[in-house]
Order: structure tokens, then C-alpha cells, then sequence
């Protein structure tokens, strides 16, 4: 099944974590996967090219709330507006997804797990937040303990955490103490090399932002912030000019680019900083400033570049070499952090220490050897295209969403401990077997000795592995294992469910018709529940009724991947209660079973009316269709369906073909009876949608959240 992930980001941009969310989503999808984008904030004019394509949906809730207050709490508000956008995504949209991809901020964590069925989360950190502010007064410190606690704690609570570089794995480590035994995998990010292949339509323009007599352009491309320790890129070219006789200095121009947004205060003020310390120096000739340059720019300034200056100490990772030598163009960089592990120094480009000396001296050495540009310039393409390459990237990310999806076939797993120096009697088949079903990454060998099968009682729990999770439990395996049991001689093959129920033996009706809402009110009756505009497919619930000859044909569906059904009922309350339910077993088919309530649990009754049944699980929900006949003889688990009833609605999980609490603590029920003669379309608002469509959602955001914080373990 095609899986679905959407990425939150709290502000789609143009930074480098941009740049990675969206080659992210770039190539699952290509992959085949369903992706969309959620974030905080996003404009169309200040973002990369690729989220304003129509086959990448970018979903932006929430920029009405604060980004700041009166220019300070950033991080607060930064956190207030990611948990919005989770809360929304979970309780508002109806949007159905496998994975959410997450980085930076996580926060939004915990109220995901919010969400009816866990979904699976995948953290992306670019560097422990709390390392890239400072902390020079003691409010301040007192203001970021509490922010720090719980980037710390959150980030724990994801499902699989990915870091950007070697380096980045060790100061999460270092950082983060709690954390220090949670594995973490490196996902090095790549290029959408599209983009840089394509032919640069601003190249010519070059010559209209230089200086007529420049013959060696250097290039600093980073936003405009003070950790990015742009002025270093300002006092080298000081410091070469200074070096060399006039007849070189002249031709010498530097050309400093990167990301800028009006809305943050410390992009403006730098901005203005770097052309005073030109001034200052005397390099105002000598020196372009570009804000927010296009990609087509940003591509002509690369490839029409002697070098690029990458000024920042202990960098996370850092794209910008990776595009430069993409780009045919050497990296002259710090020697800390990132950089390390994607530039060869010496081969690719210089690294250096991050005084001005050491960045004039590596930059004099393109000035004199013209030659060495070309040389490093293609070792960078081959080395990017190696070890950087979007393939790569794309393989190794689709790889960790379906470890998390885990929807797909099982890889194999050594061999168990018992399969080897244990005797055997002799004449005994044996066979051993791993049976992977769907939903579980979990592998347990089971070896089956021939003889006569003992099936599992209702309600027991086969043996499993020592250090096995039970089923249900947080993180714990989803499908559950089959045993097969041979019995020799005849060879003879027969399964048994722990739960008791016998497999189908019909195939499913095939293909599935899809339930019709247009009819809804018209040719039959329909109850949905969930949020408005809600139909069979996106509802919390749906119900459709209608008469054929003798016949009703009920209809349901619910976001479940257990079971659903519909209780007919005389006074609105759980007891004595005919029910018609579509449980999913762990076979992959849905079948219709018939309960009678007594008192607060089902007691499944082994007489049927249903028939003509189909059913499918498909996209985490269970959908059904049955017909029963108006009337049977009369006996206390059938009613008379000629008569009008309450509805009463419920769905939960299911073990094993077996059916287990329902999801939610009050089931919904209808608020008059129901008659199968009157066709009504009837909408029930959901508990998640009245709470959180109230005026006082952004108050119930922060409660909720600092309540689920403090009471997860």
C-alpha cells in the first residue's frame, strides 16, 4: 500500500532545513509515496520553486498566531504555533497519513500521539535547538530552561530519530543526556540536482551585478544571521587585497547572498551591520549584498564563481558546500562541524581555521593558480554525485518510512535460537517458519512439530518470545503470528487463529463499490459523524441504510483498523441491544459478525442474519455492506426492523479477529429513533471538532499539551 507521510515544518522558507524538508518530500514522492506539507507559515514569494508545484500540496494553518512578542519569546511562540498545526492536523483536517516527518521544533510530538490510532513519528534533527541561542542573562537563562526541558523530552517521544552528520549525532548525545542510548541514524542531506542541471536563465544577468573588470568572484551564501559569522567572509577579502600588488587586487569581488525575511528582526539588523563593517574597511566597492537571491541566481553565482567562502563554526551539516561543488566549484569552509565530512580538504576545497589569515591565505592560492579551480571544481562534482547524490538520499529515506509504515513484506531475519541443537524424533516433519502480516516489523521463528493441533481457548494469549511486547501496547507489534501445524502422515495443513475465530474460506466480493454519499437523503439514509462535509471515506463514522425488497442493505465505515458497528436499541443506552459489527482479522478480510449487548460487553450470538456480505480494510479503515431481512422471527437478539430504533455507533481495535473496547468513552448515539422507511441525511458534529472549533482552542491547545507532557513517562 502506497504510503502516506505528511511533513510538518514550522516556517517553509528558504533556509538549508528548507531545502531539506522539501528534497525530502521530493523524493518520497517520487517514490511513489502520498505527501503533503504542513506548516506555520508560507509565502509564495520567499520559498523554494518546488512547493509552489500543485502536485506538492503545502498546507499552511496557524500564521495568525504570533511569531514573536514585541520582538522577544520567539521559541514560545515558535512552539505555540507547531503545536497549533498538530492539533489541527489531527482533530481538523481529516487528512488520512501513515508517517509524519517532523524537524526543528518538537514540541507537536506529544499531540500527535493525540491522534485516535498512533501514528508513527519520524524526527529530523538539524542541531539541539538549544545550542543555537545564547544565554547572557540570567532571565534569559531562567526564560530557556523550561523550553530546553522540553525539546529535550519531546524529541525523545519520536519513533526514529535521523541527524543530518556524524557531528550532529555526537552533540545530540552530548546534549541531550536523557537520550544518550536512543539510536540515531545519519541521513546526510542531498541535492534536487534538477534544479542545478537546468540552464541558468540569469547567467547573462551576472555581468549587470559585477563590476565589468572582475576576474575572481568569491561567493558567501548563507542567511542573514550572526551564527553564520558572515563578517569573517568580509575581513578575508580585507586581508587578501591587503596581500596582494594592485594589479591582482583589482579584479577581486566578493558577492555575499543568502536568505532574508522582513519579519525577523536579526535578518534586518544584519543586513545593515554587514554594509557598515564594509564601510568601515573600505570595501564598499569591492562588495555585493543580495537578499533572497532566486534559484536560477543562486545557480549562475555558483557556477560563475572562483570559490565560496562557508564562514560558520560548527555548522550541523550545511548544503551550501554540497551545491558548490555540485556546481563545479571549490569550498573554502571552517574546519568544524559539517563541513568536515562533506568537503576533502585539499581535494575539494580548503578547510581552515576561522580567522581572517586562514581564510585569505587558502583564498590567494586561487587568485595565483587559476588551474586549481577547475581541478577541485570537478573533484567536488564527483564527490557530491558519490556521496550526496539524491538516489541515494531517496532509497535510504523511503527505507526508514517503511520500516515505519511497516505495510510491506518482511525482510529476513537470522535464524531463531531454537533451529539449531535440539534433537528431533525421528519420523517427526518439522517446519520452521516466519510469518510476517501485515502492519508488524517483527520476525519470531516459530518451529512446529508434527502432531495433532491444540487451538487456542477464546480470550488466551499464545506464547511469544521472551522480551516480545504484548499486542496493543505502545510500540509493541501489530500483526500477530499464525502457527501453522503439520500432521504427518497425510500432510494435511490446517491454521488457527489465537482469537478463535476460523479464517474465511470465500474470497472477498471483488472489487469493492465504493459507498455512494450523493444519494444520501435521496435513495437511502445516511448518519455520518466527524466534521462537516465528512463522507464515507473521511467521516469518523459513517452508517447508510435503504430498503431492497425484503431486505435492508446497511452500510458502514469507520477510521479504524478493527471493527465497527451499529446497535439497535429502545432507550438510548448499552444493554440488551441488538448489534450488527465488520470486524477485520489479522487474515486481511473483513467479516459481519451479530452481538448482543448484556450490559457493557458483546456476546457474539452464532445466529447470523446477515447476508450478501462484502467488506474491505483499505487506507485504515474498515468498510462494510450487508443486507438483513425487515423481519425474522421473533426472539430476544433479533429486532423487528419494520419498527423505528435508537442508532447506537461504535469502533475500536480487534485482536485477532477478536473485538476489544471501543475507541471512544461515550459512543455517539442518535438523538431520535430511526426508521428504515424515512430516508434523512443527519449530521453529528464530533467531541474533537466542538471542542477544538471554540473560541477557547488556543487556550485548550497549551493546557492539553503541558498536561500531556507532565503525565507521559
Amino acid at each position: 500500500m502506497m504510503a502516506r507521510v505528511v511533513f510538518l515544518h514550522p516556517d517553509l522558507g528558504i533556509g538549508g532545513a528548507e531545502r531539506l524538508v522539501v528534497d525530502a518530500a521530493v523524493a518520497l514522492k517520487s517514490q511513489g509515496c502520498d505527501v503533503q506539507i504542513w506548516t506555520a507559515h508560507h509565502d509564495p514569494t520567499h520559498c523554494f520553486s518546488e512547493t509552489l508545484d500543485p502536485d506538492l500540496p503545502v498546507v499552511c494553518v496557524g500564521d495568525w498566531l504570533p511569531t514573536s512578542v514585541f520582538g522577544y519569546l520567539h521559541a514560545m511562540c515558535a512552539y505555540l504555533r507547531m503545536i497549533y498545526v498538530a492539533l489541527y492536523l489531527v482533530f481538523l483536517s481529516g487528512v488520512e497519513y501513515d508517517v509524519i516527518f517532523c524537524d526543528q521544533v518538537s514540541v507537536c510530538i506529544p499531540v500527535l500521539r493525540l491522534s485516535r490510532h498512533r501514528k508513527k513519528v519520524l524526527f529530523y534533527c538539524h542541531f539541539p535547538d538549544q545550542l543555537l541561542t545564547q544565554r547572557k542573562s540570567a532571565l534569559k537563562k531562567l526564560y530557556r530552561a523550561p523550553i530546553d526541558w522540553l525539546e529535550e523530552r519531546t524529541t525523545g517521544m519520536a519513533d526514529m530519530i535521523l541527524v543530518n552528520s556524524k557531528f550532529t549525532a555526537g552533540i545530540f548525545r552530548e546534549t541531550f543526556h536523557s537520550l544518550s542510548r536512543v539510536q540515531t541514524d545519519i541521513l546526510y542531506p542531498s541535492l534536487n540536482t534538477l534544479t542545478f542541471d537546468q540552464s541558468s536563465t540569469e547567467a547573462q544577468g551576472l555581468g549587470g551585478l559585477l563590476p565589468e573588470a572582475t576576474s575572481c568572484l568569491f561567493l558567501s551564501l548563507n542567511r542573514y544571521e550572526r551564527k553564520k559569522n558572515l563578517g569573517l567572509a568580509l575581513e578575508a577579502l580585507a586581508f587578501l587585497r591587503s596581500s596582494l600588488p594592485p594589479s591582482q587586487r583589482a579584479g577581486i569581488h566578493l558577492v555575499v547572498a543568502g536568505g532574508y525575511d522582513d519579519r525577523v528582526t536579526e535578518n534586518v539588523q544584519h543586513y545593515v551591520e554587514l554594509k557598515e563593517l564594509a564601510a568601515q574597511i573600505h570595501l564598499e566597492d569591492c562588495v555585493t549584498f543580495l537578499r533572497s537571491p532566486s534559484d536560477s541566481l543562486k545557480v549562475a553565482l555558483l557556477r560563475g564563481s572562483t570559490a565560496v567562502l562557508y564562514t560558520p563554526s560548527r555548522e550541523h551539516f550545511g548544503i551550501v558546500p554540497v551545491e558548490a561543488m555540485y556546481c563545479c566549484c571549490p569550498v573554502i569552509a571552517v574546519n568544524s562541524g559539517g563541513p568536515l565530512e562533506s568537503v576533502a580538504d585539499g581535494e575539494t576545497g580548503f578547510l581552515c581555521e576561522p580567522t581572517a589569515e586562514a581564510f585569505s591565505e587558502a583564498m590567494g592560492r586561487f587568485v595565483r593558480e587559476p588551474q586549481l579551480r577547475r581541478d577541485m571544481g570537478q573533484a567536488g562534482r564527483r564527490r557530491v554525485q558519490d556521496k550526496f547524490s539524491l538516489r541515494a538520499f531517496s532509497d535510504q529515506l523511503y527505507g526508514y518510512i517503511v520500516r515505519l509504515n511497516r505495510e510491506f513484506v518482511c525482510p529476513s531475519r537470522p535464524r531463531h535460537p531454537f533451529s539449531h541443537s535440539r534433537s528431533v524424533p525421528s519420523g517427526v516433519v518439522v517446519i520452521e517458519i516466519t510469518v510476517c502480516l501485515s502492519g508488524s516489523d517483527n520476525r519470531y521463528p516459530e518451529r512446529v512439530v508434527g502432531g495433532p493441533a491444540e487451538p487456542h481457548r477464546r480470550g488466551s494469549t499464545p506464547g511469544r518470545p521472551r522480551g516480545a511486547r504484548r499486542a496493543g501496547a505502545p510500540g509493541a507489534t501489530q500483526g500477530l503470528l499464525q502457527h501453522l501445524r503439520l500432521r504427518v502422515p497425510g500432510v494435511q495443513i490446517s491454521a488457527s487463529s489465537p482469537g478463535g475465530y476460523p479464517f474465511p474460506t470465500a474470497p472477498p466480493v471483488d472489487p469493492f463499490a465504493k459507498i455512494k454519499v450523493i444519494d444520501c437523503g435521496v435513495t437511502k439514509g445516511c448518519i455520518r459523524y466527524g466534521k462537516p462535509g465528512c463522507d464515507a471515506e473521511t467521516c469518523d463514522y459513517f452508517l447508510s441504510y435503504r430498503r431492497i425488497g425484503t431486505d435492508v442493505e446497511y452500510e458502514m465505515s469507520s477510521d479504524t483498523d478493527g471493527w465497527v458497528a451499529v446497535g439497535f436499541s429502545s432507550d438510548k443506552k448499552m444493554g440488551g441491544d441488538d448489534v450488527m459489527g465488520c470486524v477485520h482479522d489479522d487474515n486481511g478480510r473483513v467479516r459481519i459478525h451479530h452481538f448482543y449487548n448484556v450490559g457493557q460487553w458483546a456476546k457474539e450470538i452464532k445466529r447470523n442474519p446477515a447476508r450478501d456480505e462484502e467488506g474491505i480494510f483499505e487506507n485504515n479503515r474498515v468498510t462494510c455492506r450487508f443486507k438483513r431481512p425487515l423481519y425474522v422471527p421473533r426472539e430476544e437478539t433479533l429486532v423487528d426492523l419494520h419498527l423505528s430504533w435508537y442508532y447506537l455507533f461504535a469502533w475500536g481495535p480487534a485482536i485477532q479477529g477478536s473485538i476489544t473496547r471501543h475507541d471512544i468513552d461515550s459512543p455517539p448515539v442518535s438523538d431520535h429513533m430511526i426508521s428504515i422507511y424515512k430516508y434523512e441525511d443527519i449530521f453529528m458534529p464530533s467531541t474533537a471538532y466542538q471542542t477544538f472549533n471554540s473560541p477557547l482552542c488556543l487556550l485548550l491547545i497549551v493546557a492539553l499539551t503541558f498536561y500531556l507532557l507532565m503525565g507521559t513517562p
